[in-house]
């Protein structure tokens, strides 16, 4: 049985969000070993900053990149701190109970460089699926645009990277060895509209 094709902006962003984080995760998973399964997803549109931070919580890591081709502008994941911390330690083999502690106190500079290759790879994946999706697009890889920053205590530390103004928010329901997290991708919904068109 064939899906229904995404109607609208919001079924559009849901369906794109959905699909670009399950390759990357998949893509992931060949690389660290660790189960993934990617669930549903909900969009909004949040207005102010204020409203980002109310809605994303807790220790995280931001990974900033941006949209080029036939459009352009800032895209944004933010994972929890906890499946960061779980996906470094697969990459890199590090004993669980080190893994937990990562988990609570944040990663440290040599895990944030093994993070950036996830976060490369992450663009990468996400390039495939837009090519399948949406043609003409693509998240830039480039050193220049492909930021990754650790947010601790939480995401507010680094708010001010994300611009001002009404933001499209795609939340998606992952399990990452079997613990569930929701993963946040933040964009301009301006440029979500100029995407989708």
């Amino acid at each position: 049985m064939t899906a229904a094709p995404a109607v609208g902006l919001v079924g559009k962003l849901k369906a794109i969000g959905i699909a670009m984080l399950q390759q990357a995760l998949t893509d992931w998973a060949q690389m660290t070993g660790l189960t993934v399964e990617t669930g549903d997803a909900k969009v909004q549109n949040l207005a102010k900053r204020a409203q980002i931070e109310a809605t994303i919580t807790g220790a995280v890591m931001l990974v900033e990149t941006k949209v080029e081709g036939r459009c352009e502008g800032p895209y944004f994941f933010v994972f929890p701190n906890a499946l960061a911390a779980a996906a470094v330690g697969g990459l890199v083999m590090l004993a669980p109970g080190v893994v937990e502690q990562k988990a609570k106190t944040g990663l440290d500079d040599a895990d944030v460089e093994a993070f950036k290759e996830l976060a490369n790879l992450l663009c990468g994946s996400s390039n495939n699926v837009l090519a399948r999706l949406q043609p003409g697009l693509r998240l830039s890889q480039g050193v220049a645009h492909l930021k990754v920053r650790s947010g601790i205590p939480d995401l507010k530390v680094h708010i001010g990277e994300i611009p001002d103004g009404e933001t499209a928010c795609i939340a998606c329901s992952v399990k990452v060895a079997g613990q569930a997290y929701t993963v946040h991708q933040l964009l301009p919904l301006a440029l979500a509209r100029s995407m989708l068109a």
